[in-house]
């Protein structure tokens, strides 16, 4: 009933886009058949035992040219039981749905009051061109959504490649953590970092107009390479760093996805880092 209600609210949104919603498969695409079909990317545990997941998106939304619904599914942020039952699904804000591009939702980080998102790269030219890609905040409260601008760093591999976001954590201190990676692994990799953003200190934009959307400030908190977190541990830097966790004693863990894909030695590495 939760997702069919989500499927409801984006049939009407995406109703004007008549090619789009035609060739959109909604029960597959939401999963509210007999199964969930939902690529989970990130996850944050309440007090209460209930969590907030983010669900990555597949396909182009209708704001881009030539855009079809076949395949396309929405990013979702899911609040979900400790039982696996999903108690709420929200979608993005329009603008974002409209805009949809690749690379979605990457990492969420929950408090009682907001809940924090991310999408992993940039979507559309301008915002690629600054390399921009959208911090978000949710108010379970309310239903409402902010937004802001975080600018991810250079790639700089040899190899070329990207940068995008691959993990979002709330720190004791009230910080967000971020996870910045490259799209390379050992000697070729570049940029495997974490920074950290001051959520309270952002004037979040809820209009959804671009000029009015700041853009986050981050400070350096490891650089990962630099500071031989791998070379140390005799780990080729993985490709692949997408999670991230802070333990009782404020440690932050660091999980590589293993990949299954060519080059990668396949070893999946639990990393501390003592803080």
């Amino acid at each position: 009933g939760v997702l069919l209600a989500a499927h409801e609210r984006l049939e009407a949104l995406l109703s004007t886009y008549t090619d789009f919603v035609e060739s959109f498969d909604v029960v597959k695409g939401l999963g509210i058949d007999s199964t969930v079909d939902l690529d989970l990317e990130g996850i944050s545990r309440l007090a209460d035992g209930t969590f907030w997941v983010v669900a990555e998106g597949r396909g182009r939304g209708p704001a881009h040219a030539g855009a079809k619904g076949k395949g396309f599914r929405p990013n979702l942020l899911l609040h979900v039981a400790a039982d696996g039952a999903i108690l709420r699904a929200e979608l993005l804000p329009e603008v974002l749905v409209m805009a949809q591009e690749g690379a979605g939702l990457e990492g969420v980080a929950a408090t009682e009051d907001h809940v924090y998102a991310i999408l992993q790269r940039p979507w559309g030219p301008a915002n690629g061109l600054l390399r921009r890609t959208v911090l978000l905040r949710f108010e379970p409260a309310t239903g409402t959504w902010a937004s802001a601008y975080y600018t991810l760093d250079v790639p700089a591999s040899p190899a070329g490649g990207w940068v995008g976001v691959s993990g979002l954590q709330l720190l004791d201190s009230g910080l967000l953590a971020v996870l910045e990676r490259d799209n390379q692994g050992g000697t070729d990799a570049a940029v495997k970092r974490l920074y950290t953003v001051a959520p309270e200190d952002l004037a979040w934009s809820t209009s959804g107009d671009h000029d009015s959307i700041p853009v986050a400030g981050k400070t350096l908190l490891v650089d990962l390479i630099a500071e031989r977190v791998f070379a140390d541990r005799a780990i080729p830097v993985p490709v692949f760093l997408e999670g991230l966790a802070v333990d009782s004693s404020g440690s932050l863990l660091l999980l590589n996805d293993n990949g299954g894909v060519p080059g990668n030695g396949g070893e999946t590495h639990l990393v501390e880092l003592v803080r």
